[in-house]
Formats: structure tokens, sequence, C-alpha cells
């Protein structure tokens, strides 16, 4: 099973423990059952990101913070996931 498929099956699981929002992505920062980290392209994919929107973010120094695994980029899950628990948005309520 790809890592996308995990993400997606773990965030049925948090959502069956009645976690919503980002609150959901800050329990798959900690989230053993996915890998420690995350290869660019599946980074790009769980983010919502085209193809090589990770790569200019990263020579824009924008997050997600990533490391340099040899000459490949991998994304720590903790940080990944908190960053992506960082952008989610709520709609405003109706008054």
């Amino acid at each position: 099973m790809n890592i996308v498929d995990r993400v997606n099956r773990r965030i049925a699981y948090w959502h069956e423990q009645g976690f919503h929002g980002p609150e959901t992505y800050l329990k798959l920062a900690t989230d053993t059952e996915l890998p420690a980290e995350i290869e660019e392209d599946d980074a790009g994919q769980l983010a919502g990101i085209e193809k090589n929107g990770m790569k200019s973010r990263r020579s824009r120094n924008q997050p997600p913070p990533y490391l340099k695994k040899g000459k490949y980029p991998v994304y720590p899950r903790y940080e990944f996931f908190t960053w992506i628990a960082s952008q989610y948005r709520q709609p405003a309520a109706a008054e």
C-alpha cells in the first residue's frame, strides 16, 4: 500500500476516534503507523501541490521543512503534518 493510501486510512481512523480538522493532522504527525519520512512526490500529493511545487517551495525557502537524504529531499512526518495542520482554514461562522 502506498503512503497516500496509508495516510487516508489513518485519517479515517482518527475521524472515527472523534478528531476532525487540524486535530486530525496533528494526530498524523505523531502516528507511528506512518513512516517517519515522506518522499517528495508523496508529500506534494498529500499537500495538494503540483509535481514541481514542492521543489519550487524549497527554492523559495517556504515550508514545509525538509531534509536531504543524499540528493533527495524528504519531509519528516511530524514537521510535515504540523505544517498541514497550520494551513487548515475554518470557514467563518454564519451570523
